[in-house]
C-alpha cells in the first residue's frame, strides 16, 4: 500500500483554480495554498505541487490564452481555396 491519497480530477481542477482565482486576496501564495488546502482535506504541498505543474504546462497556464479562446480565434482564418 501506497500511502498516498488520490483525488479524482474534478476535485483537483477545482482545488487548483481556487487557489488561482483567490491568490490576489490573501498576501502570500502559501497562505492561500494553507488555507484553500484545508477546505479539501488536503496537504498544502500537494496543492502547491498541482498549482506548480499548471504553471509549468505553457497550454494550461493560468496567463496563457484558454483553448476555447485560441480555438475561437482560429475560426477566423479564412479557409483554404
Amino acid at each position: 500500500m501506497s500511502g498516498s491519497t488520490r483525488y479524482s480530477p474534478e476535485l483537483r481542477e477545482r482545488a487548483v483554480g481556487m487557489v488561482i482565482d483567490n491568490r490576489p486576496d490573501y498576501p502570500s501564495e502559501w497562505a492561500a495554498l494553507t488555507t484553500i488546502s484545508k477546505l479539501f482535506g488536503m496537504s498544502p504541498e500537494t496543492l502547491r505541487t498541482w498549482v506548480q505543474e499548471l504553471k509549468s504546462t505553457p497550454a494550461l497556464a493560468p496567463d496563457s490564452p484558454r483553448t476555447s479562446e485560441r480555438d475561437s480565434s482560429n475560426s477566423s482564418v479564412r479557409p483554404r481555396t
